[in-house]
């Protein structure tokens, strides 16, 4: 892993931590509220990936299989998490959030191994290790679980790293050899954005909700947009040149932003605990620098720049 994809991988882990902070701070009450949020989302957050597929990469006309792989890609990687996200952020604390988003590693490998994407060497394995020793320092002694009543809503996100990591493996396996990252980003950011408004006019969202949403929050729902299109390109470009399961590792980052987010927006205090936490985490990347077996890279790794 090159000294370049490394730091790519921090970058993409706090950009996923000021996804979790940024999608608490809209505070959707229920999912009628969520979908009309990700309407919004999904209008900025496309509308910035297109431009940029335009401006960098050649448009291409999508064939049958190229729908195919962004539908996909769109339910996984955009629109269950996202809903998941909005929904499930205002109830939880931002590092407890973060630290359920990190397990995506072991997800994507429990099924990227049996399948044959991806192979559990010893490095990978102390990595991961390391990142889930982060994670339960971070859990056991200061976060802890929230009471009974609210057990749903970590189950609840605990579909947060299912959904990103089947499409971390889906993205590794059945990548289009003839597509570039940013063609990929432009084709699922459309679908996606498509498929949000199909799903709020199902659920019943009216104009007046994302309206509503708009004027309610179209600060933070800005600056979540943005976001998203620096982290969905990261993520495919990541994807395509250093494997699902090298990509993943980035979750373990986005613990040491919701525990520092957390605290500087919402007064979440972290304590030594936490902060070894963070200690952890910056190990279990220097030992995945160099780690191998994890999955290779598409075929599309050839058209990157």
């Amino acid at each position: 892993m090159t000294h370049r994809t490394r730091i790519l991988l921090t970058l993409l882990g706090i950009g996923w931590g000021l996804h979790i902070v940024l999608s608490k701070a809209i505070g959707a009450e229920g999912a009628r509220e969520a979908l009309a949020y990700l309407v919004l989302y999904m209008c900025g957050a496309s509308a910035g990936l297109i431009g940029m597929g335009f401006l960098i990469s050649r448009p291409k006309r999508p064939t049958r299989r190229h729908l195919v792989f962004f539908t996909v890609g769109s339910i996984f990687g955009y629109l269950g998490p996202i809903t998941v996200e909005l929904i499930v952020a205002p109830q939880l604390d931002a590092a407890l959030l973060s630290l359920i988003n990190a397990t995506s590693p072991i997800i994507t490998l429990a099924i990227a191994v049996p399948i044959g994407a991806a192979v559990l060497t010893r490095r990978v394995g102390l990595a991961l290790a390391l990142g889930s020793a982060a994670a339960v320092l971070i859990l056991a002694p200061s976060v802890a679980l929230p009471s009974a009543a609210a057990l749903g809503w970590v189950l609840a996100g605990f579909l947060l790293p299912l959904f990103y990591g089947i499409d971390n493996v889906y993205m590794q396996v059945k990548w289009p050899e003839d597509l570039d990252s940013f063609q990929v980003a432009a084709g699922e950011g459309a679908v996606a954005a498509l498929m949000a408004f199909g799903l709020a006019a199902a659920w019943g969202v009216r104009p007046a909700d994302v309206g509503a949403a708009l004027e309610a929050g179209w600060q933070p729902l800005l600056a979540l947009a943005i976001v998203a299109v620096g982290t969905i390109w990261l993520f495919f470009y990541l994807v395509s040149t250093a494997g699902a399961v090298a990509v993943s590792f980035a979750g373990f980052v986005t613990i040491a932003t919701g525990v520092v987010f957390g605290y500087l927006l919402f007064d979440e205090r972290p304590d030594i605990w936490v902060w070894a936490a963070c200690l952890l985490t910056v190990a279990a990347l220097w030992v995945l620098r160099s780690a191998r077996g994890g999955g290779e890279a598409p075929e599309a790794r050839a058209e990157q720049t």
